[in-house]
């Protein structure tokens, strides 16, 4: 049987440290701690772990940068970004304009895959989420034509809502342009479904 995956490279922009916190927290979530080890790599500013999610096994390579010239000063690994995420907290709203239009478009500039850019705001001072941020966060989502805009509330289920949404596009991408490819990952995913000790499931 043919080992068919899916490698999906992401970028983050923004909140380091927080990220890597709430992979380590989904990974602990969805997972036996013994296997923990084996599931997930966080190596310097680089997080590599394998998910099932809708019968496809994803092996996911996350590249966090705390700065957008930090991700253009790699033009190579911009390239092959498949989506950036771009996140910030929202304790004030001036954090909502930290992103120009004019920087998303270098990134588009030099991205093969261009345009799938979601923004995500990051309640971490546990402030009041009233309809002035929600507002200023999608007006900002336009203005930089971002594919999605997220805001976290309730870490443990916005999180896994918004990887949930990000894979289910490239799932229906896959499952319509290369349909031979998608049954047999599907196959090989379903057979090692049997062993679940190298990746955590997403449902």
């Amino acid at each position: 049987m043919k080992k068919i995956v899916y490698s999906l490279n992401l970028g983050t922009i923004g909140l380091k440290d927080y990220i890597k916190t709430f992979i380590n927290k989904i990974i602990k979530n969805n997972s036996d701690n013994n296997n923990k080890n084996n599931i997930i790599t966080i190596e310097n500013d680089q997080i590599k772990f394998s998910l099932m999610f809708k019968d496809v096994l994803f092996k996911i390579k996350i590249h966090l940068f705390e700065k957008i010239k930090h991700l253009l000063n790699n033009k190579s690994l911009t390239q092959d970004l498949d989506s950036i995420l771009f996140l910030i907290n929202i304790n004030k709203l001036k954090n909502i304009r930290k992103y120009k239009r004019k920087s998303i478009q270098k990134i588009n500039h030099i991205q093969i895959k261009k345009g799938n850019h979601i923004l995500i705001g990051v309640n971490q001072n546990k402030i009041e989420i009233n309809s002035e941020i929600i507002e200023k966060m999608i007006e900002r989502s336009k203005i930089l034509n971002m594919l999605y805009c997220f805001l976290i509330e309730d870490e443990n289920k916005d999180i896994g809502s918004i990887f949930e949404t990000i894979l289910d596009d490239y799932v229906f991408n896959f499952k319509y342009s290369k349909p031979d490819l998608y049954e047999l990952a599907q196959l090989y995913s379903k057979e090692i479904q049997k062993k679940p000790s190298s990746f955590i499931f997403l449902s």
